[in-house]
This record gives structure tokens, C-alpha cells and sequence, in this order.
């Protein structure tokens, strides 16, 4: 299943918590991670039990980094299951292969605290 990039929007905008909505930055995975595949991201791993959207969520964009911030795997075909991780650490820098892109910012957050992954 292809999801279109404004429902990979809706879904990951439908995921975050009212704090997140007023705070946070999620960024996406350009590409789903197929399932079985194990994701050594900074400080947890994580394995994709079926096709999954891969979603970092960064939970105080304005802070230094140790600060809350989470995964979500969203399953490409079940747009009811989800797995959400707790993190501390950003994935970006990895050589990993994934490539992310910002998927959603709150008014709240300055440009400024964005990565330009």
C-alpha cells in the first residue's frame, strides 16, 4: 500500500499528542521501512514488525539534546496500529540509509529549532 505524502501527513498529525500539536516537530522517514528491518537509532533499537512509516518526533525543538522526544513505526497497512518508542536522542546523522523530512511544526516552534535533516 502507497500512501499519498498529505495522508502520510494526516496519519502522523493524528499520532502526536495535544502537547506535541502545541510544541513539537515530527519528522518522516522519506521512504517506509520494510518489515523485519532493525533500526539501530542513537540510544534504542528498534524493529519494524511490518511495513511501517518511520516518525521522529522532537518533543522541545528549542532545547539541547538528552531532552524527551520519540519513534513511531505506523503501519503501511493498518492505519490503526502503531508502535510508539520513548527517546531522548535525534535520528539525524546516521548512516542508516533514512532520509527525513519535516512533516509537521506547531506554531509554537521558530524555525530557527528546526533540522534540516
Amino acid at each position: 500500500m502507497t500512501l499519498a505524502a498529505d495522508n502520510r501527513m494526516a496519519r502522523v498529525v493524528g499520532e502526536l499528542t495535544p502537547a506535541e500539536r502545541d510544541g513539537a516537530a515530527a519528522y518522516l522517514a522519506t521512504d517506509p521501512v520494510d518489515g523485519g528491518r532493525r533500526l539501530a537509532l542513537p540510544g534504542i533499537e528498534l524493529v519494524a514488525e511490518r511495513r511501517s512509516l518511520l516518525v521522529f518526533v522532537d518533543q522541545d525543538p528549542t532545547a539541547n539534546w538528552g531532552h524527551p522526544a520519540r519513534y513511531i513505526l505506523l503501519a503501511c497497512d493498518d492505519v490503526a496500529h502503531s508502535v510508539s518508542v520513548p527517546a531522548r536522542l535525534p535520528p539525524f546523522g546516521q548512516k542508516d540509509g533514512l532520509h527525513w523530512q519535516l512533516v509537521y511544526r506547531a506554531d509554537a516552534v521558530p524555525e530557527s529549532a528546526i533540522v534540516n535533516p
